[in-house]
């Protein structure tokens, strides 16, 4: 896999490029030393993977990501700082991990680790697809900000997301509710292979769902593992809902009996 560096602090890029010559199948293909160099390299050269301070000179690492997120198959994008404030900005743009600084190698390695297991599974088509992501959940996580606390919540753990009141409900498995002030938009977008909406303000996990329920007046209901209740799902949604309940659901019984829709 081919990495560039967007790092303006020398030693930190040393330590960096030090680290990747030590993982297998890694190379530097080069370095930027601010925000419009990333964003020029990254173009110009065959990136696989970004590593990138937010706090660049020129354009600062938020907005070169957005410029590099544009292209046609941008390079995953793993951040490396010393701030943790710009931690939801950071999720905001899609970015695939988040790093602080001095970086370990073990972290380092377990990051790039995951970004290639993800690049993989993202040049397979259809259901096996589809099976295959939901698979790596656990080596995920939501970023969640409640006030000032920062809480990471593994996808695998999460049953559903409700939003009320510009607040997002978090359900864990097990009963337990996160309050985040992140947007459904938010989630829904950093966390596409992994979570389904239902309803404007419903998204589900869809390693979660069980089965799809109609009933006599046409509404339709998701029924989650763990979940006593039923979820709405809106007329809007329903017929994207019943395609995945459909294919999914089917192929990961191995073809037998479907859920009852």
């Amino acid at each position: 896999m081919n990495f560039l560096i967007a790092d303006n602090d020398k030693v930190s890029r040393q330590q960096l490029s030090s680290m990747i010559k030590n993982i297998p199948g890694c190379i530097e293909v080069g370095y930027a030393g601010d925000g419009v160099e990333a964003i020029y390299k990254s173009y110009k050269l065959r990136v696989d993977i970004l590593l990138i301070d937010l706090e660049i000179p020129k354009i600062n690492g938020i907005e070169a990501i957005k410029h590099i997120n544009k292209m046609s198959n941008p390079p995953v994008s793993i951040v490396t700082t010393a701030n943790t404030d710009n931690a939801l900005e950071a999720y905001s743009v899609n970015v695939f991990s988040y790093l602080l600084k001095p970086v370990r190698e073990n972290k380092l390695r377990d990051a790039i680790a995951r970004a290639k297991r993800y690049t993989q599974k993202s040049k397979f088509v259809g259901t096996k697809q589809t099976s295959a992501v939901l698979d790596q959940a656990e080596k995920y996580h939501i970023c969640c900000r409640n006030g000032k606390n920062l809480e990471l919540i593994g996808i695998s753990d999460i049953s559903h997301l409700h939003a009320e009141n510009k607040c997002t409900f978090v359900f864990h498995k097990g009963g337990r509710v996160t309050i985040s002030d992140q947007s459904l938009r938010l989630f829904l977008g950093e966390f596409r292979h992994w979570l389904l909406q239902i309803h404007r303000n419903t998204l589900v996990n869809k390693s979660y769902i069980s089965s799809l329920r109609i009933s006599n007046h046409g509404c339709g209901f998701v029924c989650l593992k763990g979940v006593k209740n039923l979820l709405s799902v809106s007329r809007r949604n329903l017929p994207e809902v019943r395609r995945y309940v459909r294919s999914y659901i089917h192929f990961k019984h191995g073809g037998g009996t479907k859920p009852r829709t």
